[in-house]
């Protein structure tokens, strides 16, 4: 074999050990991101199954919720909606937050339309108005408008938000019963003091929106939520 030959050779054998080398490393690099990935999953898996404990009632919102919008929602929505739902009932287990009050007050407010809106321009699954949304700091990601407040996972984070601050602030006042914060979602703080102070038998139908809400929320237990 003559010296250019082997030199030939020579680099052939250098240029292929380097591409084998180069190859390896990134099947090796490949490797480790799916591994990565894949523990990645399983810790995300392992989160969810804490904060979804009982799936059984989990997949039963779910169910319930795609039936009672008729097809007004998107099943990434319902499910999303459900979680929703279901997480911040978990978190707010302390004062009784349970899934059927909310889908209660959700039927009440809009009939499961997450396109509703109101003549007092209050949007969505949860009739959310501009104050409200104001009121709430946590959700200054997301600049109020008609367009946003009608998107079903952000209105519901809202809506739920605000049930559990009027909650927590009549159970403060030593008011125990769930008509009274269902009440105040509807009519307001001021008014609902208003209502409960009144002498004026005439006012009092106004508390039957609390009671109302109740209601339905008995009768999605009912349903299994």
């Amino acid at each position: 074999m003559h010296s250019k030959e082997k030199i030939f050779v020579f680099f052939c054998f250098c240029f292929l050990s380097i591409v084998s080398v180069v190859i390896i490393v990134h099947t090796s690099r490949q490797n480790n991101e799916l591994r990565a990935r894949i523990a990645e999953v399983d810790l995300q898996a392992e989160q969810n199954a804490k904060q979804i404990p009982d799936i059984a009632k989990f997949v039963g919102l779910v169910e319930q919720l795609s039936e009672a919008s008729q097809g007004r929602l998107t099943p990434e929505e319902v499910v999303n909606v459900a979680e929703i739902i279901y997480k911040e009932c978990a978190a707010n287990k302390d004062i009784g937050l349970t899934p059927d009050i909310v889908m209660g007050l959700i039927e009440r407010e809009s009939n499961f339309n997450p396109k509703a809106v109101s003549s007092a321009k209050a949007y969505g699954l949860m009739q959310i108005i501009e104050d409200t949304w104001l009121m709430h700091d946590m959700f200054d990601m997301w600049v109020f408008s008609p367009d946003v407040a009608v998107n079903p996972e952000i209105n519901v984070r809202v809506g739920v938000a605000e049930l559990v601050r009027l909650r927590r602030y009549w159970l403060r006042e030593g008011q125990d019963n769930w008509m009274i914060p269902l009440t105040s979602y509807f009519w307001g703080i001021k008014n609902t003091w208003v209502l409960l102070t009144s002498k004026n038998r005439d006012m009092l139908p106004s508390l039957e929106y609390g009671r109302g809400v109740l209601l339905l929320a008995d009768a999605w237990k009912e349903r299994g939520i």
